[in-house]
């Protein structure tokens, strides 16, 4: 029951596909129209010429330096015919897309101005990098706005600035809606990754050159931390699109400065990574990258366009230099480091060759591809990118491998110092070992000293009194046992260590308890000797027991006692 339950669910959500898919098929694709009726006059105008003026038909994409047009200094007007489709109001608002319109313009529909992109004039300058997206009146209410069937579009162009080469590009019209994606991409692309970089590349800098200023000697962050600020500046072409006019050429001066020092920079780091270290070509390429700017600076926004131009276009020759070189180096170390180094800066080359004939509007470029010029994509942006993050993938590695060399040095002499301590440890025992001998043999002479003096001078004492016949036999006893109990004091003293005068003392005491009990003489003994004593030498040790064995000699020769009490107690 189960399995039947299971198929026929599955039967009914394949027929349902099946019935979904003939409806998908029948829906309209929104229309996305291009007009191909276009046309262009040059004149002075504040609202669109009539159709009976001496309009020239031409098409968009329109690069004036492609068609080789001699600006005049005059509006421009383009004329762009389109058709709607009738149901065009159940498709929601309409707007006019285009990717990009650098000088702003003015745009009209059907007769009535219905947009305006700012353009430049004497109180701020504009230079749109980003795409726009207007949207399109219509319905009754509107007048003249979008309707149903032919329609007319004019732009306006402010006259072009002198040497100025307009680019118009290809313009397209339909649903709001169809045209979001690709208007939220471009912009995505043009504005919002140089938004990104441009906060990376300066979080980046403060960073890294913080790490140079704390150490001097790695230059190689220093030159880094430089690269990365001179491209957050310049990416930031792509954001500051509207500046008073006063301020927009210390601007320009800022961007062109950033241009040549960036691309100085990178070069001084590539060749620095490869062991390329040349203070004179170093120094040359500094002074090339201080030219365009001071030309900048002392002829002025007249001579942008050369600035833009030929100083730009040196750096291709710098570039390819600085690859050549660079491949030789990649080439004779074979490293993992090198060879990523030059493919990354390969492509970032390629890629400035690109945006720059891109930027002149070079003619054999449109040939060559001509719906990607018209789309006026530059690459260097992103080739760019590619080229910090292997830098810095560089350092990055070279920090990372100087963090395993000082841990392994560490290692090292972690185990180095163990070892040292081991081997100390042996010498400063042996020390003590040897110190310990010699004090215990030092020792050994005082109590043969004291026993050569003592036992000695009483043997020999005893044997010159004997030989006179000067001794009777009980005192030749008694000097004899005199001997004895000194030599077997001096033997206890040295058989036993600094820190046992307990066990010398319980033989002292295993001796001399048996004799006075002998001699009917009851001892009672009381020692007090608390853990903390210092250590008593044998020598000492010896003294305390002459002590006491001469006191109870007095007791046992002169008392006549039937008692006897020895109290023992360290007092410190």
């Amino acid at each position: 029951m189960t399995r039947r339950r299971l198929a026929c669910l599955c039967l009914w959500v394949w027929l349902s596909l099946c019935a979904l898919v003939p409806a998908r098929a029948q829906e309209t694709p929104a229309p996305i129209i291009t007009p191909s009726r276009v046309s262009m006059l040059v004149i002075d105008r504040a609202f669109p010429p009539p159709a009976s003026s001496a309009w020239t038909a031409t098409s968009l994409p329109d690069n004036w330096a492609h068609r080789g047009y001699h600006p005049e200094r005059l509006p421009v007007w383009y004329r762009l015919e389109f058709d709607v489709p009738a149901e065009f109001e159940r498709q929601g608002a309409w707007a006019v897309y285009l990717p990009y319109l650098y000088d702003g313009g003015q745009f009209f529909l059907n007769g009535k101005l219905v947009a305006k992109i700012d353009e430049t004039d004497q109180y701020e300058h504009s230079k749109w990098e980003r795409p726009h997206l207007l949207a399109l009146p219509y319905g009754a209410a509107y007048g003249n706005g979008l309707n149903a069937g032919p329609n007319v579009l004019h732009l306006r162009l402010n006259a072009p600035a002198v040497g100025v080469m307009l680019k118009i590009p290809e313009i397209q019209l339909g649903p709001a809606q169809a045209l979001q994606e690709v208007y939220e991409q471009r912009m995505f692309l043009i504005r919002t990754v140089a938004q990104f970089t441009s906060a990376a590349c300066f979080a980046t800098a403060v960073v890294v050159l913080f790490i140079w200023w704390r150490r001097r000697a790695e230059v190689l962050y220093g030159i880094f931390g430089l690269t990365t600020l001179l491209w957050g500046v310049r990416t930031l072409t792509f954001v500051i699109e509207q500046l008073p006019t006063a301020q927009w050429y210390v601007w320009r001066l800022c961007y062109q400065s950033a241009t040549g020092g960036f691309v100085v920079a990178m070069a001084l780091f590539v060749l620095r990574t490869a062991g390329l270290v040349r203070p004179k070509l170093e120094l040359t390429l500094i002074a090339y990258a201080l030219v365009g700017p001071l030309v900048l600076a002392l002829g002025g926004s007249e001579v942008e366009r050369w600035v833009s131009s030929v100083w730009t276009g040196g750096f291709l020759v710098v570039a390819t230099l600085i690859i050549a070189m660079v491949f030789v180096a990649a080439w004779r170390q074979r490293t993992g480091t090198a060879i990523a180094l030059m493919l990354t800066v390969l492509v970032a080359v390629l890629a400035a060759g690109h945006d720059y004939f891109l930027l002149i509007s070079a003619s054999w470029l449109a040939a060559l591809l001509p719906q990607w010029t018209a789309a006026r994509i530059f690459v260097l942006a992103y080739a760019a990118n590619a080229v910090l993050l292997v830098m810095g993938s560089i350092l990055a590695s070279r920090f990372i491998n100087a963090l395993h060399e000082l841990e392994a040095l560490n290692q090292t002499l972690d185990r180095r110092v163990a070892e040292r301590e081991v081997v100390i440890e042996q010498n400063y025992q042996r020390l003590l070992d040897l110190e310990g001998q010699r004090q215990g043999a030092e020792e050994r002479q005082r109590i043969m000293q004291d026993m050569h003096d003592g036992l000695g001078a009483q043997l020999f004492s005893s044997l010159s009194r004997s030989e006179r016949a000067d001794l009777s036999q009980q005192e030749m006893s008694d000097a004899l046992r005199a001997c004895i109990a000194e030599m077997r004091l001096a033997i206890d003293s040295l058989s036993t260590s600094e820190d046992d005068f307990g066990a010398t003392f319980s033989d002292f005491r295993f001796r001399w308890e048996p004799q006075l009990k002998a001699l009917g003489i009851e001892s009672r003994w009381q020692v007090t000797i608390a853990p903390d004593v210092p250590p008593l030498a044998p020598h000492n040790t010896l003294q305390v027991l002459r002590i006491l064995q001469e006191a109870l000699t007095n007791v046992l020769k002169h008392s006549r006692a039937a008692h006897v009490e020895v109290r023992l107690r360290w007092v410190g």
